[in-house]
């Protein structure tokens, strides 16, 4: 069995490491728990058809669920690599300047053992980091709520004893819920240290209970690319996923480009294709946004094509499934011709509303310049209500159907900042 090699942390190489994304990370975490006794268990699909709790598969605790609400957990434990999805990368703006911190497909290490177990579980999470990650107790910083007395005594029975962070996060930190009725957890969460990047959370230790506070058992979760990422001290978590291996990463664009790339040929994969209903919507959204990445990077479709096959025969196992996405990528533009149209927008607002924002928000989602918002005393002409102002403001639209998105920004715009576009 060959371990993947340790690099000197806090390189400035930009470019992803080849090794970050060979199979050879994972053959090494499947030899480790397999020879410690844990028995593995399959991971879920995409979409978990029996959890209704959840959209898409988040974490490595989806697979366990079962086991904790009804199946007994075989001695020593069990072990899953889930593939996850979540969504929190749609969220910001294209012109986001920051580096990536978190993925939106990722792979999950997950180990689940009884409640006995806990102290043995410690000390299989120690060997595990040091024989595959090469991150040995001096890296290690466990962040932990003092009244979580389990959870530090798990790591206090052992010598020498991690560095521990005591109480110094909010709430939510610490306490979990799974949206399953009778299921909880509190966890522990350990980061690897490095000296140019301080310390990144990378994975969890939890303490599931029921509704009484009777313990479950005890699970251990860790991102292999967050591992990856903090061990090397990356600039940016992307340069340790697949991706990266297939698509430029070097800027914070770039960077959001290669992780989108990564979740449209997931969800295709899994037979999710852009139209109605959750699963489909999210689709959309995110075929959308890649198209709109690409041309923010100067990335035409035919690169963008070549580079998404690649990944898809290397890494998902062949790339039939993404004929339908060729289609929608160039749909745009191709059925009507852009036209170019000022369009007017007035909205209703509360007197201490900032007009600021209306501009910073359509320029971050929309790529439009706005002129100057004002606001005003009647709607339209029409009176306000005490307390009331209305604000109007100009924007240039070029697009396939200048008014449609016009509606459509006006319409976002009053959900996000709470406004009206017509008077009551």
């Amino acid at each position: 069995m060959t371990f993947p090699p340790r690099r000197k942390t806090g390189s400035s190489r930009a470019g992803p490491a080849r090794e970050k994304c060979s199979p050879d990370v994972e053959a090494c975490l499947q030899g480790f728990w397999n020879a410690q006794g844990y028995q593995p268990i399959a991971p879920e699909p995409l979409l978990p058809g029996w959890d209704r709790s959840i959209l898409l598969t988040n974490s490595a605790v989806v697979p366990f669920k079962r086991r904790l609400t009804g199946q007994d957990v075989p001695w020593p434990g069990i072990w899953v690599l889930q593939p996850c999805t979540r969504l929190h990368n749609l969220l910001p703006p294209i012109d986001h300047p920051s580096h990536l911190s978190l993925l939106l497909c990722f792979r999950m290490l997950g180990v689940l053992v009884r409640p006995d177990r806990v102290v043995p579980l410690a000390q299989d999470i120690l060997g595990f980091l040091d024989t595959v990650y090469g991150v040995g107790l001096d890296r290690l910083l466990i962040r932990v709520r003092s009244d979580d007395l389990e959870l530090v005594r798990m790591w206090r029975q052992r010598t020498p004893v991690p560095a521990m962070e005591f109480d110094r996060q909010e709430a939510d930190y610490y306490d979990w819920t799974f949206g399953m009725k009778g299921l909880r957890a509190v966890g522990s969460t350990f980061a690897i240290l490095a000296p140019d990047t301080g310390a990144r959370d990378v994975g969890n230790v939890l303490q599931f209970l029921d509704d009484g506070g009777q313990t479950l058992g005890f699970g251990f979760g860790i991102g292999l690319e967050a591992a990856l990422w903090a061990r090397d001290g990356l600039r940016s978590i992307i340069q340790a996923a697949p991706i990266a291996s297939f698509m430029p990463t070097g800027g914070a664009k770039e960077e959001r480009l290669a992780d989108h790339a990564a979740l449209v040929g997931t969800l295709f994969q899994a037979g999710i294709r852009p139209g109605h209903g959750r699963e489909r919507y999210l689709a959309k959204k995110a075929v959308k946004r890649l198209r709109q990445l690409a041309a923010a990077v100067g990335m035409d479709i035919e690169q963008l094509e070549a580079a998404l096959k690649r990944y898809a025969q290397q890494i998902l196992g062949g790339d039939a499934f993404l004929g339908d996405l060729w289609i929608l990528l160039r749909k745009d533009g191709q059925d009507v011709v852009p036209s170019e149209r000022l369009q007017d927008i007035s909205l209703r607002c509360t007197v201490d509303f900032n007009p600021d924002r209306i501009q910073a928000y359509v320029l971050n989602h929309y790529s439009l310049s706005v002129n100057r918002v004002e606001l005003f005393d009647d709607y339209r002409g029409a009176p306000l209500r005490p307390g009331e102002k209305a604000l109007g403001f100009r924007m240039s639209v070029h697009s396939s159907s200048p008014s449609r998105l016009a509606r459509q920004i006006c319409g976002e715009l009053a959900r996000v900042f709470h406004l009206q576009s017509r008077s009551t």
